[in-house]
Formats: C-alpha cells, structure tokens, sequence
C-alpha cells in the first residue's frame, strides 16, 4: 500500500471544508439570492459562523463514518432557515474529499434549486457565481488521493487533544470597585496594601478575595469578593469592625520583609490589618537569620511585635607560617594550627587575633573585621626572636652624648645614636654640652628594651630644662635660708620638669619651719596633674601629712583635711603593685595604719558611723598583709596598730545595737 504524503489532520480537514462547500451550494441556490441581491455575503453571516465551528472547534458528538452513504440530495437539504441544523447533519455524514469534490462540481442539483428558488432571484446568476469555489476546488483536487486512505479518524479525537492544554488561571473581565464612608479608608487586597478608597482594582483573578478596609480609629472590616469584579461598599458610621484586628510589626534592622500566613506584607515598621485568630510572621532579611513567630489576635484588638534580627556569621581563615602556633581570637584559644585553620560562626564586627609560638615573637591584630556572609582571610607570618634589641636614640636637643651602662657610645645628631644590645633593662644617661647648647641638665633613666628594633625617632628623649628660680631655691635652702628659698620655688613653673621637686622641697621647708597645716596644699598642687595622682608614694605622704596637719588645726578644717587624706590613701591603696618592689611591704602596712588612724580621728570629729566601719575594715587589712610576710614595722607600730583596732571594734559593736 502506498503511503500517504498528507498528514492524517490535514486530510481531515480537507475533507470537512468539502463537505462545507457541497451544503453551501445548495443553501446558496435555495435561499442566498436576496443577500446577493442587497450586497451582503453570498453564505450568511450565520452560515460563516457555523463554518467556523465545523472546520476547527469543538462538536458536541460525532458518529462514526459512513464508509457507502451515498451523497446527499437536493431534496434531502433542509430548509434555508435552518442553517445551523443543516450544518450539523452535514458534519455527522462526513462525506469523503473525492465524493465532496464530485458532489461540488455536478449541475443536476443546483438545476432542481433553481426551479423551487423565488421567482424573483434569476437562476443564472447561480451558475455565474460557482466559478468563486475554483481555488477551493482546486485544494481539495490537490488532496484527492486522501479518498483511498483509510477513513479519517473522527474529530473528536482531536477535540480531547485540544481539552488537555493547561489553560491559564482566568481573569475576571471587570473591576472591583471598593467605596466606605467616610472615603480615604486604607485597602487590602489580599494582605497587600493597594490604596485608599474609592479605589478601582484591575486585573484579579476570577477566584475569591479577601478586602480588608482600615481605619485607625474605627478599626478594621473584612469583606470578600467572589469573583475579583463588582463593588464593595462599607460604611464606617455603623459597621462594627468585628472579626478583625490590626498588626503593628517593628524591628531592628528596618525594612525587613514580612509574610504573614505566608504572604508578602511588605517591609517593617508595618501596620497590617488581619482576621482575628492565629497567624504566623515570618520575619527575613539578606543577610540576617529569619525568624518566625505566632501571634494571636482578638477582635478589635492591636497587636505590636517588636523582633530583633540576628546577622548572620561571618566566618575567619587563618593561615599562620610557620604552624604549630596557638591562635587566640578575642581572648579564647582556639587552639593549635597545624596550618590553615577555618574559624566558622564568628560575629560580624572587629575582632582582636593573635598568634604565639615558642621561639618567636607574638603575632597580634586588633581590627580584624569580619562581615556577616563572608570569610576574611588573615595571613600571619611569625618572625623568630632574638636576643638582642637594634636600638636608636634621638633626643630633644640633638647633639647629646649617650652613655648607655656606663659605657659612651656616642652623639645623638641628626640622625640619631644607633647600637645593639642585649634586651632588657638598661641604664642611660645623656647629657649636652653646655657651651654648645646651654639651658639643659644631664638626664639619666632606667629603661627597659624589649623588642628586636627601638627607635625612638617619634619620640625623641627630651632632656630636662635647667630653671633658674629652681637652681637659685637649691643654693638657698642648702644654706639654710628657707624663707629666701620658699620665694623662689613659688616661681617654678608646673611645665617645668623640675616643678614636683620643687614641692617636695617646699614640704621638706614647711617641716622645718612647723606650719605643718600648709604641707597638704603643696601635694594638691602636684595632684591636680593626672600623671602625679596615680603616684602611691605622693598619696602615701599626702596621708599622712594630712594627719598631722588635722591635729593641729580647727574642727571644721580638720575634717576636711582628713577627708582628702582619705581619699590620698584609697588610692596609694588601689595601686601598691607600684611601690618599689623592696619597699613595698612596709609601705603597703604604713597605708592601711594611717587610714585606721585617720578614720578614728574622723569619728571623733563628727561622729559619724560610717568612719568607725571603714576604720575597722582597714585594721583587717592591715593584720592580714602583716600576716602574710616576716617583713613588719616593729613591736611599737604592731602594738599601737592592736590598741587602735580593739578601740573601733568596740565602738562597731556598742554602735550596732
């Protein structure tokens, strides 16, 4: 059997528009003439609507083909005011394209409509207007050979082809109108806010909506549409807003994305409308862990939550050469790197890193930033340590001979002075000439080199400036003419380096001369420094000499002097680690003595109990460090410091009750 070019669709086709060309002959010999006639359609505006649904769209049902029905006859056409019927049978008999073709082209039926058409409608022009089919013909001519092929597979397979296409979710063809009373009332369409009212929606889909209207005041109304088309009214003035309660969603960040029940709200802060009952927020934002929550709401009832977002971690990659260094982030160890070591979960923000390794100099960092998200990569290479420190020296003036441990080793210029030398502490000292440079005293400190380079280029020594109020004070009091001397030391400027010897000299004077009440002063003038404040030996003799002092003056003046004496003596107390490391001992028991001394003489004088307590804890103080070392002040002090104590414990307990 030959097989068939055609494709089998096509043949179908072909085969339905010569069945429609065979009954639009006959309708146009029984009844067109009068369209012909008036210069409308030669088929009917009916007959090419029901062309239309012959040759492509659905048929309600389809019989099988008749294989041997002949070709219908004129007689058997159905009446010409009944087009569609007239269609319908047609498609159900189906004929073949060749009987089509044969059935289009014969005279005999088109004679017999002649003769029963109207008198009025010439049966000539019938025949004048067949030669318009010739293209069709033509087609159907092309195709001829379909007729013997099998039979056409019924059209109702194609249909259930056409029935199972996914078709778009439809839209309804209209707006929804929404109005309230009184206007300019919020809008939610579905969770999402839309406008104010009257408003006119667009575009929904032909499904239910839920319309929410808010007002500040009145609360909220729910309304559903079923459709997304038609008009919503409500008014405010006598609708209750039951059923209904409002949202009031903060958080920090800002503009965080909000879903409620799992649809897209819009960014914080957020006041939404909602249904009342159970509802569940979901709070995201780039960059920061999501967050979700259940809120239920009453009727009528505002709700405010108020979330905070945590970022999301950044992460550190350390890559320390050589390995086997500990790596320390913000105080913690984390352990051993034996080589690139990958830190998950570290906060964004600025972080302090280090490194050690035996045998070489410690690594550390205190603005390593880490951003949420993203892994910051910190490379660190360890430098091996050695036992010798690169020194260089500048001073203020340039041109100062340097001695470092007794030993010259040159002229701080320009340049500098450079040497090498073990670390650790060290002696300097550095002096100018004076016929070169006058005006500055010799300068000797102890100082300590720790690091591989020092270079004191940024911070030059400066030597001391010789001032001469303070020069001529020294050769006056060393021949005993205080007074003279006193004059002087009251021109020594406090800038000047010289300027706390000046005021030990001046109590050292005071002393000698028994105005015991003016020593305090002289140590406030050095405490109104900070760099002096922090000395415990000056707030040590500042203790005491306020003691003194108090024991010769007035009530009032007294007590006011024991009160800074005090405070002198807490912070001598504060940083005792600061006393010389041979003298510390005794001179941390000599603070806690004065401060139990001044405390009962405080009580005394004003009869406070608040000082007979702090006396009593400062003799505790004072017996446990006694107790914690051989080194003591003598039986006199240790005796005096007992008698003092049992004095204010009697006086705590006989106070207590």
């Amino acid at each position: 059997m030959r097989k068939s070019l055609i494709p089998a669709a096509l043949k179908k086709r072909v085969a339905l528009f010569a069945a429609l060309i065979f009954f639009s002959f006959v309708l146009v010999a029984v009844g067109s003439f009068d369209a012909k006639a008036s210069g409308g359609s030669i088929f009917g505006d009916d007959m090419v609507v029901a062309a239309l649904k012959l040759s492509g769209f659905k048929k309600k049902t389809a019989a099988p083909p008749a294989e041997t029905a002949p070709p219908p006859s004129v007689e058997e056409a159905p009446a010409p005011s009944e087009p569609t019927k007239m269609v319908e049978e047609a498609a159900e008999d189906e004929p073949s394209a060749a009987e089509a073709v044969e059935e289009a082209t014969t005279e005999e039926p088109a004679d017999e409509v002649v003769e029963e058409a109207p008198p009025e409608a010439p049966p000539a022009e019938v025949a004048e207007e067949a030669p318009a089919m010739e293209p069709a013909a033509e087609v159907v001519e092309e195709v001829a050979p379909a007729a013997l092929a099998p039979a056409p597979v019924p059209v109702e397979d194609e249909v259930e082809d056409i029935e199972e296409e996914d078709l778009p979710m439809p839209v309804a063809g209209g707006e929804l109108l929404i109005e309230s009373k009184p206007s300019g009332i919020k809008v939610f369409v579905d969770g999402e806010e839309l406008g104010v009212t009257p408003l006119a929606v667009e575009g929904l889909a032909d499904t239910s909506h839920e319309v929410i209207l808010y007002h500040p005041e009145k609360g909220a109304f729910s309304q559903v549409s079923e459709s997304g088309v038609g008009k919503i009214y409500v008014d405010l003035t006598e609708e209750g807003g039951l059923g209904v309660g409002v949202l009031k969603i903060e958080s920090a960040p800002d503009n965080v994305r909000v879903d409620i029940d799992g649809k897209r709200a819009g960014l914080t802060p957020l006041t939404q409308p909602v249904v009342a009952g159970l509802h569940k927020i979901l709070l995201s934002k780039d960059g920061f862990v999501e967050k979700e929550i259940s809120v239920e709401i009453s009727a009528g009832e505002t709700a405010t939550v108020s979330e905070k977002l945590e970022e999301r971690a950044g992460s550190m990659l350390v890559i320390v050469q050589p390995s086997g260094a500990e790596v320390i982030l913000d105080g913690h160890s984390l352990g051993i790197a034996q080589g690139p070591l990958k830190i998950a979960d570290v906060p964004p923000g600025i972080h302090e890193l280090s490194a050690v390794k035996d045998g070489y100099v410690a690594w550390s960092r205190n603005n390593v930033k880490v951003q949420r998200e993203r892994t910051e990569t910190v490379l660190i290479s360890l430098q091996p340590q050695t036992s010798e420190a690169n020194v260089r020296i500048y001073t203020d003036p340039e041109g100062a001979r340097v001695w470092l441990d007794g030993k010259e080793i040159g002229v701080a210029g320009p340049d500098g002075v450079g040497f090498n030398t073990e670390k650790g502490t060290h002696i300097l000292r550095m002096e100018v000439n004076p016929a070169v440079t006058p005006g500055y005293r010799p300068l000797q400190v102890s100082i300590s080199f720790n690091e591989d380079v020092v270079n004191y280029k940024e911070q030059p020594i400066k030597l001391p400036i010789i001032d001469e109020a303070f020069i001529n004070a020294t050769r006056l009091y060393e021949r005993g003419e205080n007074e003279e001397a006193l004059a002087f030391l009251d021109r020594v400027d406090p800038g000047r380096i010289s300027y706390p010897e000046s005021r030990i000299m001046v109590v050292d004077i005071l002393k000698e001369l028994r105005r015991t009440t003016e020593i305090p002063a002289e140590f406030e003038k050095l405490f109104a420094q900070p760099i002096y404040r922090k000395n415990p030996v000056l707030n040590l003799a500042m203790g005491y000499w306020t003691i003194q002092a108090a024991r010769q003056a007035g009530n009032a003046e007294a007590v006011d002097l024991l009160i800074k004496g005090l405070e002198a003596l807490d912070r001598c107390v504060e940083s005792m680690d600061y006393f010389p490391a041979d003298e510390r001992q005794v001179l941390a028991l000599k603070a806690h003595y004065y401060s139990g001394i001044a405390s009962e003489l405080l009580f005394g004088l004003s009869a406070e109990k608040k000082h007979v307590k702090k006396g009593v804890q400062a003799w505790e103080m004072f017996f446990a460090r006694l107790n914690t070392s051989e080194e003591t002040l003598g039986s006199d002090w240790v005796n005096k410091a007992k008698k003092h104590q049992k004095n204010l414990v009697y006086l705590e307990k006989k106070l207590g009750r």
